[in-house]
């Protein structure tokens, strides 16, 4: 396994050259609709299910259910043009109602999209049954989602709208005397359940999408390519529920994990950027916490490289919470902190005029205590926390590879 050079002080840009995409000099042109996913709503007003909402990144899902369709390029967003138009579609998070308006015509023309989309989460319950066994119950906790998803094709004129559901829930076993309270609703199985309802919303959308299950991933088949580390953004949702991630420590950590994972591919190398740029990077990225950049922002750094690169990876933490899981213990249940991490990588080729992106996801879990955890002052790829960016990130790495894969193909 080799090892990256001095990775504490070794901040790169992720930057990947194809080397058949050298041959041709320009990527092959994609016919595909460009799709611009604008953002998503919610109706949830109780504390519970904003707690359990915050760093699930829904629009995360649905952009990602939508490029496994393999039917659209999927592009940034652009905040300068979506500020314009932002008041108007969170009233609403209906375009239908906006296209009666003869709203979306511009705002496509201005994002350069043939397809937009948005979604509202429009009612959340939970279900909860209890069994007793002797004096000990067994609980069956679960969320139940649903979400809707709208489509607007401006090249018919027509939007299109789907609704989803999706329900996820564990159960545990207490002793009835010494048995702690909890919530049906936590981030854990919030998480999972509007995930759940974003596939079923897009699966009516697109009827031949069906999920994915990255972990079968196929083993890497990249072409030799140049690779390095751009700092990842946080998303305004997790940075608001989880101000501790906010940290040089964490973003640091978060970082190193990517370059060793790159660094650890037989057939990447890793390239170097301008420290100055990347020390930038981080605050404007990650401390800021404003999410991914649009791609035309990340694309202006190909010039930082110390050498030519035909594609720039980038991306967000988008998913983060802490919840509270029962454990056994002899005859008393213990509360234990489960930490999900979600992260998504993004890769552009800079020599395409579309910039379209291709993606990948990745979420890890590890079991700990999140308060002692805030307190401490250690490496962070030997905390638990650590241990779940380790699984998120192995898992976006490897889906992410086989997409840049395929688009080495399809240069060919």
């Amino acid at each position: 396994m080799k090892t990256c050079r001095t990775i504490a002080t070794l901040i790169c840009f992720i930057a990947v050259c194809s080397t058949c995409a050298a041959d041709v000099g320009v990527a092959a042109r994609d016919t595909r609709p460009s799709l611009v996913v604008l953002g998503i709503a919610s109706t949830g007003k109780s504390k519970e299910w904003r707690e359990g909402l915050a760093g699930f990144g829904i629009e995360n899902w649905v952009a990602q259910a939508l490029y496994d369709c393999g039917k659209y390029r999927l592009m940034e967003q652009r905040p300068d043009v979506l500020a314009t138009y932002q008041p108007k579609l969170a009233d609403t998070y209906d375009l239908a109602a906006m296209e009666r308006k003869k709203d979306l015509q511009p705002l496509c023309e201005a994002l350069k999209a043939d397809v937009i989309v948005v979604g509202k989460v429009v009612a959340t319950w939970p279900e909860r049954s209890r069994a007793f066994v002797g004096i000990i119950s067994n609980d069956t906790r679960d969320t139940v989602i649903k979400v809707d998803v709208c489509l607007y094709d401006m090249r018919t004129g027509k939007s299109l709208k789907a609704s989803g559901t999706g329900k996820a829930g564990h159960s545990s076993h207490a002793f009835v005397a010494d048995r702690p309270g909890g919530l049906a609703f936590d981030p854990e199985t919030v998480g999972i359940a509007t995930n759940k309802a974003v596939e079923d919303a897009v699966s009516k959308l697109v009827p031949e999408y069906r999920p994915r299950d990255r972990s079968t991933d196929a083993p890497l088949s990249l072409s030799p390519v140049s690779a390095g580390v751009l700092p990842l953004a946080m998303t305004s949702d997790v940075a608001l529920m989880y101000p501790e991630l906010k940290t040089k420590r964490v973003q640091l950590g978060i970082h190193n994990r990517i370059v060793k994972e790159i660094g650890e591919t037989p057939q990447c190398t890793l390239q170097e950027v301008n420290p100055d740029v990347l020390a930038t990077l981080e605050t404007q990225w990650w401390v800021a916490a404003n999410g991914a950049p649009p791609a035309s922002d990340v694309t202006k750094h190909a010039a930082d490289l110390r050498a030519k690169a035909d594609w720039l990876v980038y991306g967000e933490v988008f998913t983060f919470s802490a919840a509270q899981v029962e454990s056994m213990s002899g005859l008393s249940g213990k509360l234990a902190n489960k930490i999900t991490i979600g992260v998504q990588l993004r890769a552009v080729n800079v020599n395409s005029p579309s910039q379209a992106m291709v993606m990948a996801s990745g979420t890890g879990t590890s079991m700990g205590d999140w308060n002692a955890w805030k307190g401490q002052d250690i490496d962070f790829e030997q905390t638990f926390v650590g241990e779940s960016a380790q699984k998120a990130i192995k898992s976006a790495w490897r889906s992410l590879a086989c997409e840049i894969a395929a688009a080495q193909k399809r240069t060919k």
